[in-house]
């Protein structure tokens, strides 16, 4: 029971010492710097969403891109095979008696 009214003791002592020495005034100043961080971590989450959906608009074209060229490298592949095959009979159409 003593720990109690002594912590009651000490409690009120630091309420008073803290409304007598403008603890008010600090608490303003400190709302007014958590609000003004608040802000700036509004403002960086909204650049950096701006940012991630830029990038997945950018590595959608790249991925369409990338398609393109895969397919035109297959065509061109099959175009090769197609003109190895015509001489591989050609020759062999030499070759053979």
């Amino acid at each position: 029971m003593k720990k109690f009214i002594i912590g009651m003791i000490v409690g009120i002592i630091i309420f008073v010492f803290f409304v007598f020495f403008d603890g008010g005034d600090h608490l303003k100043k400190l709302a007014r710097k958590t609000d003004r961080a608040g802000t700036q971590v509004t403002d960086y989450e909204k650049e950096l969403k701006k940012n991630v959906n830029k990038a997945k608009r950018k590595a959608g074209e790249v991925k369409e891109e990338m398609k393109d060229a895969v397919r035109e490298v297959k065509e061109l592949a099959g175009d090769i095979a197609g003109d190895i095959k015509e001489k591989a009979g050609d020759v062999k159409e030499k070759v053979t008696p």
